[in-house]
């Protein structure tokens, strides 16, 4: 298990890896990395969350969407995640639609990316190449 964040688009665009088995005591702690980074950046702050490597994760959805303070946080822009596993995406899809903010799954990190430029043009042109950060 573990996590990694860094600025994509500094102050603007975070993005987060995870991996291995999440636990919601991790997840805790990767949601209040977050907040700090959209407390700290400039609104609207977009996340990128990489969950390619995601072997497993808690499955209660009360369990999981109380881990997740950062979806109160007003500043959060779009949530984009990236990864193939269906369930991952059903749960991101029902937690981020019970927080009333703007989702979207895709299977690769470019596709994220190019959406993410297209609906927020105010972001940096031309479009960066994303490179997802080694896992420690």
């Amino acid at each position: 298990m573990g996590y990694k964040g860094e600025w994509f688009v500094q102050n603007r665009v975070l993005l987060l890896s995870v991996w291995g088995e999440r636990t919601l005591e991790e997840m805790r702690e990767g949601s209040a990395y977050i907040v700090n980074a959209v407390r700290n950046g400039s609104a609207p702050v977009h996340l990128i969350i990489d969950m390619q490597n995601v072997t497993g994760h808690p499955r209660r959805i009360g369990e999981v969407r109380d881990t997740l303070v950062v979806f109160d946080e007003p500043n959060l822009g779009w949530v984009v995640t990236i990864t193939q596993n269906r369930a991952l995406k059903f749960i991101s899809d029902i937690l981020t639609q019970m927080a009333r903010k703007s989702y979207k799954s895709f299977d690769n990190p470019q596709d994220a990316v190019n959406f993410l430029w297209h609906i927020d043009p105010s972001l940096l042109q031309p479009i960066p190449e994303i490179t997802i950060p080694d896992q420690e």
